[in-house]
């Protein structure tokens, strides 16, 4: 039961994360973007297939790691 709670708050952090970033660049109220990613988000998993939608979710993963890259490229003042 605490694993689930956890896992259920930790989501809810991470969505309310997308829509907080999301916000900055669209200007649209941040509930409306939560809500609009949560329905994007269990939209794909109901309709697409596990192997594809894990593909993407793999590749955007990887995406991250442009982070550290980019610290190391680009010169600090």
């Amino acid at each position: 039961m605490l694993l689930a709670a956890a896992n259920v708050i930790n989501i809810g952090a991470d969505i309310g994360a997308l829509g907080a970033a999301a916000a900055l660049i669209i200007h649209v109220p941040v509930a409306v973007l939560m809500v609009g990613f949560t329905a994007v988000i269990l939209a794909l998993e109901m309709r697409v297939s596990y192997r594809r939608y894990a593909r993407v979710l793999k590749w955007l993963a990887v995406s991250l790691l442009a982070y550290p890259i980019t610290a190391l490229l680009v010169p600090q003042p």
